[in-house]
């Protein structure tokens, strides 16, 4: 029995269980019908994006800062990189640099606290009680985290480019002293919709990756695994850092390969 129970928390079965939950409450709030699990993801949405906004914009302003400022440094002259530099620097922080802020920051918030839940609920028995009821702890417990974490990650990435531009202006100020009006002109020019559009659809997938890694682990059974909720964080943490990687490599790569796709179709 335990074995079945098991085998039902697939990676494609915990993909589903998103998918379903996030397409009925959508539905079921747009008809003013919320059930149980539509408040719990509302609830979920609302604690996870409270929580984590300050250190998103935080960190975000952090990474450009310093990211800024080792640009600038290689600049022999402040001329050149406001000429040169600065209309490419805010294209490069929302594709690159914001995405990789963000992820790692949902790697240690999400996963952590996706997981280590998951787990304990396993650990003191109460995913069993939900199976006992014939209720669907995918749909009671994980789904509506996943939704809440692929809901707020990109909304975080948005936030993200202004938190960014923050950084990069405070860095810039204190090494050269531009001008403002200039500076958000040339910063802007290298910003554009499809780029916020391109991140934000990059941290979501990203955010959904990471929300089945930490469903697959925080499920996970096994006699020497049960009690150790440390150890089963610990492991789906590392591995949601390899799913961040393997995600920005292929989104990387798409970006490259497109316009090659594009002229070729043409």
């Amino acid at each position: 029995m335990a074995c079945q129970q098991y085998r039902r928390y697939s990676l494609l079965a915990l993909a589903g269980s998103i998918f379903s939950v996030g397409l009925g409450s959508f539905f079921r709030c747009l008809l003013r019908r919320p059930t149980v699990i539509d408040l719990e993801c509302v609830e979920q949405i609302r604690r996870f994006a409270l929580t984590t906004v300050i250190p998103a914009c935080t960190t975000t302003a952090l990474y450009a800062g310093i990211a800024t400022y080792v640009i600038v440094a290689e600049s022999r002259a402040p001329a050149a990189f406001e000429s040169l530099v600065l209309p490419r620097l805010g294209g490069l922080f929302v594709e690159y640099v914001i995405p990789l802020a963000i992820a790692n920051l949902v790697v240690m918030k999400g996963v952590v606290a996706m997981t280590s839940d998951i787990a304990s609920m396993r650990v003191s028995q109460e995913i069993e009680a939900l199976e006992v009821a014939g209720l669907n702890p995918m749909e009671m417990i994980f789904a509506p985290r996943a939704i809440a974490l692929m809901i707020a990650a990109p909304s975080l990435s948005i936030i993200g480019v202004y938190a960014g531009f923050v950084g990069a202006w405070v860095v810039a100020d204190l090494v050269w002293a531009p001008q403002l009006d200039s500076f958000v002109d040339l910063f802007a020019s290298g910003v554009s919709e499809l780029a916020v559009t391109g991140t934000a659809i990059k941290v979501l997938f990203t955010a959904f990756v990471i929300a089945v890694i930490s469903g697959h682990f925080g499920f996970r059974r096994g006699e020497r695994e049960i009690a150790q909720v440390g150890r089963i964080t610990t492991r789906a943490a590392v591995t949601a850092v390899l799913g961040v990687t393997t995600v920005n490599l292929i989104f990387n790569l798409l970006d490259g390969l497109m316009p090659h796709v594009w002229g070729i179709w043409r």
